[in-house]
């Protein structure tokens, strides 16, 4: 095992990970397992954000280049756009933060 699988286990197991494999509404600091292997499909962000909220979503099983993951925005920004984002990169792992209605999402 190298170091990095290693440590990745070791925070794995301290964090609380939720297993998804279909569409699904994240809950405020949740952290996610996504596993697009099957198929594609899509995370809804919260709509009731506060700042400081934190979504964490990584590609459980490599499979985002295949069947990408959207993080659909349910009416917030991300990154000051109003548009979803689409996770599209094997073994992705992004964080994404509520800043305010103006960012709203940051990664």
């Amino acid at each position: 095992m190298t170091n990095e699988l290693k440590l990745l286990t070791e925070v794995l197991i301290l964090t609380k990970y939720k297993s998804i494999i279909t569409t699904y509404t994240a809950l405020a600091n949740e952290n996610i397992l996504a596993d697009t292997s099957s198929a594609a499909f899509s995370i809804t962000l919260p709509i009731a954000a506060v700042a400081g909220d934190v979504i964490h979503i990584i590609d459980s099983d490599g499979t985002f280049a295949t069947n990408n993951l959207t993080v659909a925005r349910n009416g917030h920004s991300i990154r000051g756009v109003a548009s979803d984002l689409t996770l599209n990169v094997n073994w992705a792992d992004v964080e994404l933060v509520y800043v305010d209605a103006s960012i709203g999402w940051r990664y």
